[in-house]
């Protein structure tokens, strides 16, 4: 549905229901005849509770199909259907002893009597099941951060509520975290651009910082109560990162699918012939390289860019990747990149990264000291940050409407470093995004050869890994001749240039330009690539102080001319691909590129799409 459709009326019937993997309304339960689940549900209970909606009645049968969009998500697809045919359900375990809750409920406790004895409240707490094994000096902490928060009074072993315990519990009568989103406003023309989430705003949104959104760099200017101020720049921004609630795939259903590419045998799985075939074809595509399985992790290596290819699932391979990634950083003393799926985890750094030190770290002295370790190298994450938050709203540490202009996070971090709040953030997060005793076991096993480590260049399933969602609007993938005959014909191009520095102008064959392009009058570096129709217009341009109705020309020029000036001819070769604007173009040069035909791939992908969509923008 389109946003601002209206559902049809309770008493309509949904013949047929299409779904993706954040659909939990149980609304048309029983009314759909068929359910249509698009990419792979992720876990078993979920491939349930959706096809469920279908045929759900004494006697029916529940009808529905998985489309996936790649091989991974394929195998995993089939993985998941068996073990819901086989009533294989994910374990649902409960968190024990949460001191965020444990929190919530002190005030609450706080706010039915004038005062309770620390006695009464923990034996109230010890009767609910997840906090049976609470300790009670434990208890006694939480009743003393939130007494230095002043969400409640705490003298003489007795607590009670104080003057803001109403305004605190009305705010957090839910433990559902509250993430609240900013508009984004251009200062000039007052037109919304886009939203933010609270987490980028509270890690990265300071006055005169600079970000990237809609292809354009952005610098906040003010902020307002529900939106930001902010102004466009030539300078290269950050991307606003979100860190989300993706479903997790589990330790089990990871393992059946590294054991599908060991075997390929589909025997007893649903899946369709084609889809079998393509993931055949997949594995086949690793050309003798080895595969990476249920017991093999492969190391990928290329330039600044690791692929530690390993079917852990998704929780397992966060826990790797954040060691990975904070003990490599460690080492070199820059920071790197990290990414994890359940498959395969991206690690990417300034320099390049020894396969040798990662395989140390995947042989530790002791694994079972992981948890103290992380406990240290968590410090510094994104991760920490995060959950920081949400833990320090549900204390009352943070309002629900927070003034992230007068808020530092890192200094809230040093302030209730070794208090119960930074303790429950830790765990919440071992708990949320890791699988700490699972992976201590599979690094016992590594240690000890059951799991084989291997070292490999780089291959189309790491490969994967890197190109994310891309790989659903991908075209088909072209061969080295026909990337040749593309770049035959974008050097036979003649290119039109302009020093933005001293105005001269020039043609020249793409073919005859030198790889570092220079003004030949002045020497400048601002040289830009202009289309045949903006030739006459950019020379007449007044580029320092350009009218309102010009500065989009002007900074449509400052930006090719930096694409010109960082990435020299092969920023050409972009510009002057049909349909290739100055953000498309950006996109393509920003991007992993091993070989020339990568880079010539891309460039090719994005004519194609030019041409199928040339109709809406004519």
């Amino acid at each position: 549905m389109q946003g601002g459709d209206r559902l049809p009326p309770l008493h309509a019937v949904l013949r047929e229901h299409v779904c993706t993997s954040s659909l939990e309304l149980g609304i048309d339960v029983g009314s759909a005849d068929f359910v249509l689940q698009y990419n792979s549900p992720r876990e078993v209970s979920r491939l349930l509770q959706r096809i469920g909606r279908s045929g759900h009645g004494v006697g029916e049968v529940s009808d529905g199909l998985v489309v996936a969009t790649h091989e991974d998500d394929f195998a995993e697809a089939v993985v998941i259907a068996r073990r819901a045919l086989a009533e294989e359900l994910e374990p649902i375990p409960v968190r024990q002893d949460d001191l965020a809750v444990l929190a919530n409920q002190v005030v609450a406790m706080a706010m039915t009597r004038p005062s309770i004895s620390i006695d009464e409240g923990y034996a109230v707490v010890q009767r609910a099941h997840p906090f049976r094994g609470l300790k009670r000096v434990d208890f006694v902490e939480v009743v003393e951060q939130l007494a230095s928060l002043r969400r409640i009074w705490y003298k003489e072993d007795r607590f009670g509520r104080s003057p803001a315990s109403r305004l605190y519990f009305l705010e957090n009568i839910s433990m559902i975290p509250d993430v609240r989103t900013y508009r984004v406003v251009d200062v000039s023309s007052r037109r919304m651009i886009g939203t933010l989430d609270e987490w980028f705003v509270a890690e990265s949104a300071k006055l005169g910082a600079t970000f990237v959104m809609r292809g354009t760099t952005w610098r906040f200017v003010e902020f307002k109560e529900d939106h930001l101020l902010v102004e466009a720049v030539r300078e290269i921004g950050d991307v606003p990162s979100w860190i989300g609630e993706d479903i997790p795939v589990s330790f089990a259903v990871a393992q059946e699918v590294g054991r599908l590419r060991g075997t390929l045998d589909f025997s007893g799985y649903s899946g369709d012939a084609e889809g079998v075939h393509r993931f055949r074809e997949y594995i086949a595509g690793l050309g003798g390289k080895p595969v990476p399985t249920d017991r093999r992790v492969t190391i990928e290596v290329a330039r600044d860019l690791v692929v530690i290819n390993a079917c852990f699932g998704s929780r397992v391979n966060e826990t790797l990747a954040q060691l990975i990634s904070s003990l490599i950083s460690a080492r070199f003393g820059q920071s790197v990149g990290v990414q994890s799926d359940p498959y395969r985890i991206v690690v990417e750094a300034p320099q390049s990264i020894p396969a040798e030190r990662v395989i140390e770290i995947l042989k530790p002295e002791d694994p079972d000291a992981l948890e103290p370790l992380l406990r240290v190298v968590l410090r510094n994450s994104a991760y920490l940050r995060w959950a920081f938050v949400h833990v320090a709203k549900k204390f009352g540490a943070l309002r629900r409407e927070v003034d992230w202009e007068a808020v530092s996070i890192p200094r809230l971090l040093k302030a209730f470093e070794n208090t119960p709040l930074f303790e429950e953030v830790l765990n919440r997060i071992f708990w949320e995004r890791m699988d700490l005793p699972r992976t201590a076991d599979v690094l016992r096993k590594i240690k000890a050869g059951e799991i084989a480590v291997e070292v490999t260049q780089l291959s189309n399933v790491g490969r994967a890994g890197l190109e994310g969602s891309m790989r659903l609007v991908a075209p088909q993938k072209a061969d080295h001749a026909t990337l040749m005959a593309v770049k035959a014909r974008l050097e036979k191009e003649t290119a039109a240039l302009l020093c933005l520095n001293c105005r001269t102008s020039w043609r020249s064959v793409v073919a005859d330009l030198p790889g570092k392009i220079t003004c030949p009058t002045c020497s400048g570096v601002m040289v830009a690539v202009l289309r045949h129709y903006e030739r006459d217009r950019a020379k007449e341009l007044d580029i320092d102080t350009p009218s309102t109705q010009d500065r989009p020309m002007v900074k449509k020029l400052f930006t090719n001319a930096s694409l010109v000036m960082g990435h020299g001819k092969r920023a050409v070769l972009a510009l002057v691909g049909r349909g290739v604007g100055e953000e498309t173009a950006a996109r393509i040069l920003r991007g992993f590129h091993e070989t020339e035909d990568d880079f010539l791939r891309d460039v090719l992908a994005a004519e194609v799409n030019y041409a199928r969509t040339k109709r809406f923008w004519d």
